[in-house]
């Protein structure tokens, strides 16, 4: 999909079309520079460094409530009433401190988003309003369209999309390292025979469990790159809609004077229809994608 740059120099690609991924990492590594580097930066890294201590604090609570378990049916299996009150204690304490820390981890990245998207867009207004651009950008060939559009819904969209990605990647890095070594000790190792040769694989389970995620994760890049695309040729006929009808609604009085209100209706209706379209062919994306998630997570 076509970005509008920070930059002067034109870095959209083609239109409804998904970006390579090394434009797209290098456009999201401009973009994050641009604001941790800005006037906001004291505040982005801040925000930035409390979601980490956050999310480091839910997992410390989530491995201690593995361990927790443990201990809780070790003392109903030993009938141990001391033991069991402990533990419960312990789980109300537990449950209090990952409560309060999931509630603010979401308030403290939804600002980090924000501020984010408040940088973008005070900077996307100045260059849009800049030497006349809102102007000019009309006969310029290549030239993004919709700039309202980019502006208001593809910020939040872009800001509010690399927080969420950011912080459930380190969370399932953080969680995978965590584990891991719980479920090496747990499963052991597996004896495996061929002919007259035999080796062991230590700590089989963890190898099955990265072997069966890589598999899914494949699988569901798979059927789902094709969405970029159709996401964005929705964003451009929601779009395309939009400015008919904000156009219908600044020339009313013209379109009344000389009765056009059929074709106006017709336009309209043949706008509407290319967003039916399009909807249509992603819910059919999304429909494969809820088959494989629902089929795979009975495996």
């Amino acid at each position: 999909m076509a970005v509008w740059s920070l930059d002067a120099e034109p870095t959209a690609g083609v239109q409804g079309q998904p970006d390579r991924p090394g434009g797209l990492w290098r456009r999201f590594w401009h973009l994050a520079t641009g604001y941790y580097t800005s006037r906001e930066s004291r505040s982005a890294w801040g925000l930035t460094a409390g979601v980490l201590a956050l999310t480091l604090l839910q997992i410390g609570v989530q491995l201690r409530l593995n361990l927790w378990n443990r201990d809780f049916f070790n003392a109903l299996e030993h009938h141990d009433r001391a033991a069991f009150l402990d533990q419960m204690r312990l789980f109300l304490l537990l449950a209090a401190v990952g409560i309060a820390a999931a509630v603010l981890q979401y308030q403290t990245r939804q600002t980090l988003a924000l501020r984010w998207r408040e940088w973008l867009v005070r900077r996307l207004q100045g260059r849009l309003l800049d030497d006349s651009c809102h102007y000019r950008m009309q006969f310029l060939g290549g030239a993004p369209d919709n700039p309202d559009q980019r502006i208001s819904e593809n910020t939040r969209w872009a800001t509010a999309t690399a927080v969420e990605l950011a912080i459930g990647l380190i969370h399932s890095v953080l969680l995978l390292a965590t584990f891991a070594g719980i479920l090496w000790n747990l499963s052991g190792p597996l004896s495996l025979a061929w002919g007259p040769y035999g080796f062991q694989i230590p700590g089989y389970m963890v190898f099955a469990a990265v072997l069966y995620a890589g598999i899914g994760a494949g699988l569901t890049w798979a059927l789902g790159r094709a969405m970029i695309g159709i996401n964005a040729h929705r964003n451009q006929a929601e779009s395309d809609h939009r400015f008919a009808l904000v156009r219908l609604r600044e020339n009313s009085e013209s379109v009344a004077l000389i009765r056009g209100e059929r074709d106006e209706e017709r336009g309209l209706a043949h706008a509407f229809t290319r967003v039916v379209g399009v909807m249509e062919d992603l819910f059919r994306r999304e429909r494969c994608l809820v088959g494989l998630s629902c089929a795979y997570g009975m495996v």
